[in-house]
C-alpha cells in the first residue's frame, strides 16, 4: 500500500479512521520514535473498535516460538473482542546480510550478560536466516560471512564460546521458512476482519521479501534518523529533538526558552528517552510557571547526572523493568559488586516505606497524588520538616541515656528516618513522593523481605548474583 514517514502518522491515522486501517503495520528505525508510533497506532486501532477490543503483546522479539503463537491469536476468533491488535516488537526477520549489525550486538550483549541461552538463539537465528550451518562455523568463517571488524566487538573469543555451547547442546539451526516465511505467508493469506498486526523493528533491509509482502499489503512506517556527522544531519537531529519537545510541553500548556533548550541540548545530546525524561522532570519541577528558564535546567537536570546506581534505583521505582534490567548489566559490568546494588536497592525501597508512613499520619493528609511541585513545596514540605522534628524528639526519647559510667549524655537520635534530610532542596523528595504513588504500604513491606531473601541468597547460595538481582527487580517492578 505505502510507506510513510513518523512525522506524517497523525494525518494517516485520521484518514484511516475514516476509510478503516491496514491489516499489517511494520514500524521501524529509531526506538524511542517507533515506541511512540506503535502506541499512537494501537490507540486509534481500539479507539476505532467502538466495542470490545483486545491488544497481545510481545514485549520483545527472543523466542522462536513467539511468532508462532502470536499469528495463531491473531488468526483465531475472540467470543469477547469485535478487534484483535497483535504486536510483536524489535522483529529480527528483516535484516538482510549486509545489515547484522544490530543481531550481532544483541548477541553480544546476551553473552556479557551470561545469558548463553538467549546468546546460542540469537545466533542460530542469524545462522538460519542467513542459509549458514552450524556445523562449519567458526568466529573467522563468521567474521567474513558477515563482514564483521572483530576489534569492534572487543575479539570474536566470546562468538567461539557461544558457537561451542550450541554444539554442545546439540541446539539446531532453524529452518529459514522459520519465522520471515511465516509471517510473509500469513500476510499474503490475510487476516480475519478486523484483526491487524504491528511489527517493530530497529534494523531493516528493504531487499528482503517480507518487506516487500508487507509494503504491498500494509503501511510501512519510517522512524529513523539520519546518524552521520555531516552538518545538516547534526541540525536535522536537534529540529526532531525539538519538535518531540515541543510537544510535549504543549501537552503541558508550557514552552521553554531558547537558552534552556540549547543548554540541555547540550548536557544530553540526541537521546529521545533521556530528553523525555528530563522533560517529565522539568514539568513537574515548574509547577505552574509556563516558561522553562535555563535556571531550571541547571538546578533539575545537572543535579540529576548521579551516578549510575541512582539511576537504576529510579528506573525500579518507576517500575520500569526493561530499562532498570540494562542498567543492571551496565552497573555489573562495570565492576559494581551486587551487594552495593541490593544495599542501594534495598534504601530506596525504605525511603519510598517513609514516605508512606508520612502520608499516612496526621500531618500527611496535604498530599495529594500527582499534585505539581508548586503545591509540594509551599504545603506538603513544611508539614514534612514539622514531622521529621517530631520524629527526632521522639527518637532521642526513647533513646533515653547511654547507660551508667558515661556521664549520663543522651545519645544522638539516627536521621535515617527522617523524610528530608536536605530540607533547602526540596525537589528530590518530591520526586520520591511521586515514585512512592507506584507502590501501597502493604507492596513496600513485602518487597523489603523479599529484598532480605534476596540478600541471603547472595551470601549463602552459589546462585549467579545477576540472576537473583533480575529476579528481584522483575518482582519490583511487577508488584501491583
Amino acid at each position: 500500500m505505502a510507506e510513510i514517514s513518523h512525522q506524517t502518522l497523525s494525518k494517516h491515522l485520521s484518514e484511516c479512521s475514516k476509510s478503516g486501517f491496514s491489516t499489517v503495520y511494520l514500524i521501524f528505525g529509531e526506538s524511542y520514535l517507533c515506541g511512540k508510533a506503535c502506541q499512537e497506532l494501537i490507540d486509534a486501532l481500539i479507539a476505532e473498535a467502538g466495542q470490545a477490543s483486545r491488544c497481545v503483546e510481545s514485549a520483545e522479539h527472543i523466542d522462536r516460538l513467539q511468532v508462532a503463537d502470536l499469528l495463531e491469536q491473531l488468526n483465531t476468533y475472540s467470543f469477547f473482542a469485535a478487534k484483535q491488535v497483535v504486536v510483536l516488537r524489535n522483529a529480527m526477520v528483516f535484516s538482510g546480510t549486509a545489515n547484522r549489525g544490530e543481531p550481532i550486538k544483541k548477541i553480544k550483549k546476551a553473552y556479557d550478560e551470561s545469558d548463553m541461552e538467549k546468546a546460542s538463539d540469537l545466533l542460530l537465528r542469524l545462522l538460519g536466516q542467513s542459509h549458514l550451518t552450524l556445523e562449519d562455523m567458526d568466529p573467522q568463517v563468521f567474521a567474513e560471512k558477515f563482514r564483521i571488524d572483530a576489534d569492534a566487538y572487543d575479539g570474536l573469543d566470546w562468538l567461539d564460546r557461544v558457537i561451542g555451547y550450541c554444539k554442545k547442546q546439540e541446539l539446531q539451526v532453524p529452518s529459514v521458512a522459520d519465522e520471515a516465511s511465516l509471517l510473509e505467508n500469513a500476510i499474503k493469506r490475510g487476516f480475519p476482519n478486523n484483526h491487524h498486526l504491528i511489527l517493530t523493528a530497529e534494523a531493516l533491509d528493504r531487499r528482503t521479501s517480507l518487506y516487500k509482502e508487507i509494503k504491498k499489503n500494509g503501511t510501512v512506517i519510517d522512524c529513523s534518523v539520519a546518524k552521520g556527522g555531516r552538518k545538516k544531519d547534526r541540525e536535522t537531529r536537534q529540529q526532531l529533538i525539538y519538535a518531540q519537545a515541543k510537544e510535549t510541553l504543549a501537552a503541558s500548556g508550557k514552552k521553554m526558552a531558547p537558552k534552556a533548550f540549547e543548554a540541555m541540548y547540550d548536557l544530553i545530546g540526541f537521546d529521545l528517552h533521556a530528553f523525555s525524561r528530563g522533560l517529565e522532570k522539568l514539568i513537574n519541577y515548574t509547577g505552574n510557571r509556563g516558561t522553562i528558564e535555563l535556571d531550571d535546567i541547571r538546578a533539575v537536570l545537572t543535579k540529576s547526572r548521579e551516578e549510575p546506581i541512582y539511576e537504576l534505583t529510579g528506573a525500579v521505582s518507576d517500575k520500569n523493568a526493561v530499562y532498570a534490567l540494562r542498567l543492571l548489566s551496565e552497573l555489573l559490568n562495570s565492576g559494581y559488586h551486587y551487594l552495593q546494588i541490593l544495599m542501594a536497592i534495598t534504601n530506596q525501597m525504605r525511603r519510598l516505606l517513609l514516605v508512606k508512613g508520612f502520608v499516612a499520619s496526621d500531618y500527611g493528609h496535604r498530599w495529594q497524588g500527582r499534585m505539581s511541585y508548586d503545591q509540594f513545596k509551599n504545603i506538603v514540605m513544611p508539614m514534612i520538616q514539622a514531622y521529621d522534628r517530631d520524629l527526632v524528639e521522639k527518637l532521642g526519647a526513647w533513646s533515653g541515656k547511654n547507660g551508667p559510667g558515661t556521664g549520663g549524655e543522651r545519645q544522638k537520635p539516627s536521621t535515617e528516618q527522617i523524610i528530608a534530610r536536605q530540607p533547602n532542596n526540596p525537589y528530590p523528595v518530591y520526586q520520591q513522593f511521586l515514585k512512592a504513588e507506584n507502590f501501597s504500604e502493604s507492596d513496600l513491606t513485602a518487597i523489603l523481605e523479599r529484598l532480605h531473601g534476596a540478600d541471603v541468597q547472595l551470601k549463602t547460595t552459589g546462585r549467579k548474583p545477576e540472576f537473583v538481582l533480575e529476579e528481584l527487580i522483575l518482582a519490583i517492578c511487577g508488584s501491583p
